[in-house]
Order: structure tokens, then sequence, then C-alpha cells
């Protein structure tokens, strides 16, 4: 069983990737930022990553992959800062309950939904 609480601070995830298979994992965030330069994914099957507060943040300067196979799945904020002429290229749609920033870089759709809003 895994678990993530967060109410506020900072989880910086330096040099890493996040990727929620499916199994016994629930969250329970509702402030502060995620921030990592890898993808942000969670996989067919997952269908418990539902924020009510918080950001995930991708910043650096490599391409990355984020997004949620499952519609149960969503980021509260999600910023974009890439830096180097890098972005964002999801792999499933992106679905984002509150704000969708992109402070820096680009977001590259290929036929992918995004979603922002209630």
């Amino acid at each position: 069983v895994s678990n993530l609480t967060m109410t506020g601070g900072i989880f910086y995830l330096m040099n890493h990737s996040v990727e929620i298979l499916p199994g016994n994992f629930t969250e329970n965030i509702s402030g502060g930022t995620i921030r990592l330069p890898g993808n942000f994914i969670a996989d067919a099957g997952v269908t418990s990553f539902h924020p009510t507060g918080g950001i995930v943040e991708l910043y650096d300067d490599w391409d990355v992959d984020c997004g949620f196979l499952e519609a149960s799945c969503w980021f509260h904020d999600l910023f974009i800062t890439k830096s180097g002429g890098a972005g964002v290229v999801p792999f499933y749609g992106i679905r984002v309950k509150n704000h969708l920033k992109i402070n820096e870089g680009y977001l590259q759709l290929y036929g992918n939904p995004v979603v922002v809003g209630p």
C-alpha cells in the first residue's frame, strides 16, 4: 500500500519521474508543490489521483510526458516551466481542475485531449 499526504511545502524530485501504477495507491494532496524534471503519468487502471489542491510543476530543459489514461484522475494545478526549447508532450490526456499555466516551454498535444476546469 502506497500513500501520499501533502498539505504544503515542496516535494522536489531531482532528476526523477513519477509513474503511478495500478494497485494500492492513495493520495490526500491539498496543498504544496510536487516539482520534477521528468514524466508524471498514471497508467491504465489507476483511478485514485485526484488532489483537492497543490501544484505539479514540470521543469528543466528536456521534453517530458504527463497525463492520465483514466478520466477519474486529474491535476489540481499543472505548471510547465521548461527551458532551452523543451516542453511537455502528453502520451495520455491531461485533465486539470484549476489552473494550467505554461511559464516557459511548450505543450504539444498530438491529438490528446486537454480539459481545464471542474
